[in-house]
């Protein structure tokens, strides 16, 4: 897991959603540790934005709320991407985020 960069993390997500299961909690908490590092790495804005869009969505398919810290991550790297974002992949961050409010009761901004 730690030699995974943000396209990898992406991609073995997406594995899991497809079978709507969620990893184990041993696989998924060193992953979601190596996410939130990728997602606040200092990189290009519009290098990884699809990769971005993609986690939002894995996490939507698995009906399963990001930690808060993971949460904040993912929201602030959105936040940096948002300007150069395909209309699909803000599509899928609001899909998501959507499903997250139903799901959860903590505040989703």
């Amino acid at each position: 897991v730690e030699d995974l960069n943000l396209q990898g993390v992406s991609r073995m997500l997406r594995a899991y959603s497809v079978f709507q299961t969620m990893p184990s909690a041993a696989f998924y908490t060193p992953l979601s540790t190596r996410l939130e590092h990728l997602l606040d790495a200092d990189v290009s804005i519009g290098t990884e934005t699809h990769q971005v869009a993609s986690i939002w969505g894995a996490h939507s398919s698995l009906s399963h709320t990001p930690s808060r810290s993971l949460y904040c991550a993912l929201s602030s790297r959105t936040q940096r991407e948002m300007p150069v974002m395909s209309g699909h992949d803000v599509s899928v961050i609001v899909h998501a985020l959507h499903r997250f409010r139903l799901m959860s009761d903590h505040e989703i901004v």
